[in-house]
């Protein structure tokens, strides 16, 4: 034939094999790194679920620290490379074969065709079961279950900060707030209302019964706090809810150039307490140790309350810490809060009121920094030892507090963010204990209605609760989806449960949508 003749049969015949083996070693690539890519992800954030990805995925990871990116790209590149290096040696050594011993074989190449097309078959088995596993994990079906079937609960149960007239103290009280990074009252001892045979947090555990300080646990003698629901289970979330009552929403489409969360504006149609402190002429500062960009915290918090942000990046401009330092996620709990202390001494000379929010790291998944003052009672639980040295910490900063001239003005908030995202620390704890951050308020402006009731709260009800500390009050006892404690009305939590409530915030919300795009 004359295809035969002048060789074009045997080009198209090389091209598609070549077509086949760059197939079969992108797909054997693009496996390996779905297999360890998904082990190492769900390894790292066993809790991870499709709402935190997605924000994630629309927010800047600028500033992510704790060794994450260089154990993702190490999880991500060197399991392909070792398969296409097994491939190519494998191919080599069947080449050398087949080249002996197969010489006749119509395609001239022996059994190669055979490994590549066995190797995109397997590839692609794999990938399909590593996305399908992932999908599980993440409760990637729930998820889209509960977008496509919108509640109006939200909107039925939110009072709105925007259209409430809040009456403060003529001399208003400056607020200190803390977020600690994964703090539980689970990790006290169980005499002690924790789950743990040890207590962790002793200093905490004295702080929360000490007088002056109120935790709404009533005559029950152990630790109360914070209950954690969907929507406000990562950092960024964590802190969207306290200040505002309500979850953080993410959709599918967030990621995407256009959406909601790429624009620019983090839920501008939200009021939450930076947006009401502004309002009433606070000056406000957002001081912590990482930097700021991550997951979007600059643009919250530059955007409701104009806060002045005191960051890493902000460290090393002032001269604070090296130009070349860095630990774990920047700069360890301490320099955060010799620097809390220098703003906080700056901002009580002036004549404005103010609100400092700090938010610590080194107890960060995974295992947490071990600091120069971490003291090692714990051996080699790093993670433990991490958690008593920021109990130590931040009791001694409160202790510096009160003794600063302004304290008899000052309420200070202190609560953990969310759960803990440490892989393993948690393992023990019974399924029928129910977890819940670190919460105390010190020194409020308001007394409980009902001093020997024990509150069933969320983190949701902080936003009220805070208010309330500082001494204003408006004409009701809710706020967001949020409760008083200090008044006599049931919670959300109390009035309907924990599993009925969770149920409801994960559902679609059209209220929440409008909020968020406004």
């Amino acid at each position: 034939m004359l295809l035969d003749r002048i060789g074009i049969r045997k080009f198209l015949l090389r091209r598609g094999r070549r077509g086949v083996r760059v197939a079969a070693l992108l797909l054997a690539a693009l496996a390996a790194m779905c297999f360890s890519v998904r082990r190492w992800v769900l390894a790292t954030w066993p809790g991870l679920r499709t709402d935190e990805l997605i924000f994630q995925l629309s927010e800047p990871i600028t500033g992510t620290g704790g060794g994450i990116v260089g154990d993702g790209l190490r999880n991500g590149f060197i399991p392909p490379a070792v398969v296409l290096i097994a491939l190519a040696a494998v191919s080599a050594v069947q080449h050398i074969l087949s080249s002996r011993y197969a010489a006749g074989s119509k395609d001239g190449n022996g059994r190669g065709p055979t490994l590549w097309k066995a190797a995109i078959a397997v590839s692609a088995v794999v990938i399909l079961a590593e996305a399908v596993i992932f999908a599980d994990r993440i409760e990637l079906g729930r998820f889209v279950s509960n977008q496509t079937g919108t509640t109006d609960f939200i909107e039925r149960h939110c009072t709105d900060p925007a259209d409430v007239e809040f009456v403060f103290p003529q001399k208003k009280r400056n607020l200190i707030y803390i977020y600690l990074e994964s703090m539980e009252k689970t990790y006290a001892d169980q005499a002690h209302g924790g789950a743990f045979g040890y207590n962790n947090i002793p200093m905490l555990t004295a702080l929360s019964g000490m007088e002056g300080s109120e935790d709404f646990s009533g005559d029950s003698g152990t630790l109360n706090g914070g209950r954690v629901l969907p929507g406000s289970t990562f950092t960024m979330a964590a802190m969207f809810t306290q200040a505002s009552g309500l979850p953080m929403k993410v959709r599918l489409t967030d990621p995407l150039p256009g959406s909601v969360l790429r624009q620019g504006k983090m839920y501008p149609g939200v009021t939450n307490l930076g947006d009401i402190l502004r309002k009433e002429g606070y000056r406000q500062l957002f001081v912590l140790g990482s930097d700021a960009s991550f997951g979007g915290r600059r643009k919250y918090y530059e955007e409701h309350g104009a806060f002045e942000i005191c960051d890493y990046p902000y460290a090393k401009l002032q001269g604070l810490i090296p130009e070349d330092y860095f630990a774990f996620w920047g700069m360890e709990d301490s320099k955060t809060i010799a620097m809390a202390k220098e703003k906080l001494t700056e901002l009580s000379g002036g004549e404005q009121p103010f609100c400092l929010t700090m938010l610590t790291v080194d107890t960060h998944f995974e295992d947490g920094y071990e600091c120069s003052l971490c003291r090692g009672e714990y051996g080699d639980d790093v993670y433990a030892n991490a958690i008593a040295c920021s109990d130590r910490q931040i009791a001694s900063f409160v202790d510096w507090v009160k003794e600063q001239p302004f304290y008899d003005n000052t309420t200070i908030v202190i609560s953990g963010d969310h759960l803990t995202m440490d892989s393993d620390f948690c393992n023990d704890v019974p399924d029928t204990y129910e977890r819940a951050v670190y919460t105390v308020f010190v020194n409020a402006a308001a007394e409980p209605e009902d001093p020997h009731r024990e509150r069933h709260y969320t983190t949701q009800d902080y936003l009220p609760t805070t208010l309330a500390a500082l001494g204003a009050s408006w004409n009701s006892d809710r706020l967001g989806l949020g409760t008083n404690l200090f008044s006599s009305c049931d919670t959300l939590l109390e009035e309907y449960g924990y599993v009925p409530l969770a149920q409801e915030i994960e559902h679609g919300s059209e209220y929440m949508n409008a909020l968020a795009a406004q």
